[in-house]
């Protein structure tokens, strides 16, 4: 069923009935949770695809939005890989499946995410906490030519209309409504006239799906750059985090036992970006 006008009618007023100047900065008006999926790639022990599944939250304001992460997301592990690991167990392949599986937990995202988004403007600010380090990412978000569809379906109780589009070398299929006028979405997507509700590009190994949304927010976040941090290139983010990782690898290695073979690059999630260019 579509969502009732009243409930429309109320976000924007909220929205856009206050002038931008009243207020020193944006502030959350909307909270919209969503389940990001991410499949492991060049698993060779199973068949299909299996995902990194993860929640993350999408605070909508005036003109603003932040959607990050929460506090209790993956961290990196500081722990000696083989604690708890038995070094007296007869069966060496079950030994080098335990430590492959936290080998794993390598090159898992980033804890501590949050990307800050202007409406009305093609940069985004990413403050990133890495291996115990926090950065600041510009990015530029060239915009998405979608192609708006007469299709529908409800996510959440909302219509949805549907959109496609190509976004960083991936083919996305969007899902927005314009009963939440905002132009954003999850991650880095957004540039339609409504809330992106789900998304998955053609793959499917990606994947963003809103589960509840709450109108207004229950907490009223700042919506603005209070972020500190090594500002980088998203290039030099990412070769960071692939020599960090490498780094880890290779200790695992360095001290394994001894007649236990480790595969370390088995589980790993795809890359959300394929054409850095763009």
């Amino acid at each position: 069923m579509k969502v009732s006008s009243g409930v429309t009618y109320a976000l924007m007023a909220m929205l856009f009935s206050f002038p931008a100047l009243s207020q020193p900065a944006d502030t959350a008006m909307g909270k919209i949770v969503y389940q990001e999926q991410l499949a492991y790639s060049g698993d060779s022990n199973t068949t299909g695809l299996t995902y990194f599944t993860k929640t993350m939250f999408l605070y909508i304001g005036r003109s603003t939005a932040i959607y990050q992460s929460g506090i209790s997301d993956y961290k990196a592990s500081e722990k000696v890989f083989y604690q708890g690991i038995d070094s007296n167990q007869v069966d060496k392949n079950a030994v080098a499946k335990q430590v492959e599986e936290r080998l794993a937990g390598v090159a898992l995202p980033a804890t501590g995410t949050q990307f800050l988004k202007n409406y009305n403007s093609d940069l985004l600010t990413i403050h990133q906490t890495a291996f115990g380090e926090e950065f600041l990412i510009s990015d530029t978000l060239a915009p998405i030519k979608w192609n708006i569809t007469a299709e529908t379906k409800n996510i959440a109780s909302f219509e949805c209309r549907k959109a496609t589009g190509i976004f960083r070398g991936r083919n996305y299929t969007a899902w927005f409504t314009t009963d939440i006028p905002v132009s954003a979405g999850p991650w880095k997507l957004g540039g339609l006239p409504g809330l992106i509700l789900q998304a998955e590009d053609d793959k499917h190994q990606v994947a963003f799906t809103a589960v509840k949304i709450s109108l207004p927010s229950p907490e009223k976040l700042l919506l603005a750059n209070h972020f500190t941090g090594k500002k980088v290139s998203r290039e030099q983010f990412r070769k960071f985090t692939a020599q960090k990782q490498e780094d880890r690898q290779k200790m695992a290695a360095a001290n394994t036992m001894p007649g236990v073979r480790l595969n370390v690059s088995t589980r790993k999630i795809v890359a959300l970006e394929l054409d850095l260019a763009l």
